[in-house]
């Protein structure tokens, strides 16, 4: 049986944490904006007691430029920059993190995307099952028979049938469907006249 690794997108479980609690911030005794901890740690602690991985890490993007911004400019320009009260919480977040013995990666130049596929791809092919904690759809396309993705949020783990059912095609189109569509989120424009339901 294959061992079970656990790899979290430590950008997307901050941010969600984060906004979950936007209309009502959790805050400490010193007024502090604590809702992104809070989020963070109860959702690492439910993760880790319910399914015990063997081994478990946490990816984080380094805030700089990375090479998608080499090759279009625009790349995710439209996104605000970090909330003020979220920016304190980063570094606390990632003392948790390794308090709970996971392992952290960082590079520059790269996303945590980028990160999580390396280390899914690499694990997986060393006979680990692997799960990807993310709610992040791009993720999708690393679907495969060792690799899943769980999304904390919805308690939905996707493997290549739920993928299949929710989108009309399997991982491995999740990116022709992204490029074609486009992406709202990250500012890349898609095909003119091709929307989601045309792209798939």
């Amino acid at each position: 049986m294959a061992k079970e690794v656990f790899l979290i997108d430590g950008h997307s479980l901050i941010y969600r944490s984060y906004y979950a609690f936007i209309r009502n911030p959790l805050r400490n005794s010193k007024g502090e904006n604590t809702s992104a901890v809070f989020g963070f740690v109860n959702t690492l602690k439910k993760l880790l007691e319910k399914y015990k991985p063997e081994f478990g890490a946490i990816a984080y993007d380094t805030g700089g430029e990375t090479f998608r911004h080499r090759e279009f400019k625009e790349y995710k320009i439209t996104r605000p920059e970090t909330p003020d009260e979220l920016r304190p919480q980063i570094p606390i977040i990632k003392q948790v993190g390794e308090a709970y013995g996971l392992s952290s990666f960082e590079i520059e130049g790269y996303e945590a995307d980028d990160v999580l596929a390396s280390l899914a791809k690499t694990l997986s092919e060393k006979d680990y099952k692997v799960y990807i904690v993310t709610s992040d759809k791009d993720l999708l396309q690393l679907v495969s028979p060792k690799i899943l993705i769980y999304d904390p949020w919805k308690e939905l783990i996707y493997d290549q049938a739920l993928v299949k059912e929710r989108f009309g095609v399997g991982p491995e189109k999740i990116a022709d469907i992204l490029a074609l569509a486009g992406d709202k989120i990250d500012n890349i424009p898609g095909v003119r006249g091709i929307g989601d339901k045309r792209a798939r």
